[in-house]
């Protein structure tokens, strides 16, 4: 009698989930000026992506191929990243062949809800392709650099921080303090030199630094006298930051015909 072998055999399954949206009612919502990380799952993968504009109108939208295998000599079949509006009309498409990193700027309106979808165009029955991708939509920003900026550039010591107040216009446009750009001051204490730093923010960038004079008080004579013929002493109350001082004294109200004495 032959006796019939058992085999039993496991199978151990291992998948990457797929936690990229696949049509525009899942899209996540990701926020301007970051650079997004996502996983192409290949076989017709489709990944959708949102994201709201601001109150700006010009972007740059960068996006990157990392390692999603694509036939680069046809520029029908790429690995593609596409900006697309609520009602599905296409803003702008980015095409990067493996490895590639393509920018472009796009123009959109304001306060706006925008899709970006990421496909792989060279797809077919036998080969989707899989690998990672990146991409980032940024505002792009007006520079201070040829702002006018308007302060008192002489102040007097007062023993307290001084901040002049500042007034930053740009192309004859008055710009708005903690909206568009900020104010912070250093060495603002002691006489000499102080500093404005302007930092643009919101639609606007870069940072100006300015310089403004803080001057000692005007030194008040205590008392005079007259310690012999000829001689003359002058009391005054010294200040702790002033290295030195310059006493001029004359016979003559014009001070025509002068001396002038230093003192530490």
């Amino acid at each position: 009698m032959q006796r019939t072998m058992m085999w039993y055999v496991k199978f151990k399954l291992t998948y990457t989930a797929d936690t990229e949206a696949d049509s525009k009612n899942t899209a996540k919502l990701v926020s301007l000026d970051k650079k997004n990380l996502g996983s192409y799952d290949g076989l017709g993968d489709e990944d959708y992506f949102k994201f709201k504009t601001g109150a700006f109108k010009s972007y740059i939208f960068k996006s990157s191929n990392i390692n999603v295998h694509t036939h680069s000599w046809d520029t029908d079949r790429q690995f593609k990243f596409g900006i697309y509006s609520a009602i599905n009309e296409e803003i702008s498409v980015n095409t990067c062949a493996y490895g590639e990193n393509v920018s472009n700027t796009v123009t959109l309106q304001p306060n706006t809800v925008y899709y970006i979808k990421i496909w792989n165009a060279q797809y077919d029955d036998s080969y989707g392709g899989t690998g990672n991708y990146s991409f980032s939509i940024s505002p792009i920003r007006t520079s201070l650099t040829k702002a006018n900026v308007s302060y008192a550039s002489i102040k007097t010591y007062t023993g307290k921080a001084i901040r002049p107040a500042v007034s930053v216009s740009y192309n004859g446009k008055k710009l708005t303090s903690g909206k568009d750009y900020t104010v912070s001051y250093s060495t603002n204490v002691k006489p000499g030199i102080g500093y404005i730093i302007i930092k643009g923010c919101g639609n606007y960038t870069s940072t100006l630094k300015c310089s403004f004079t803080i001057k000692p008080l005007t030194e008040k004579i205590a008392r005079m006298s007259s310690p012999s013929s000829g001689k003359i002493a002058v009391i005054y109350n010294k200040q702790n930051y002033v290295t030195g001082y310059q006493v001029q004294y004359s016979k003559q109200a014009n001070y025509k015909y002068s001396k002038t004495y230093m003192h530490k």
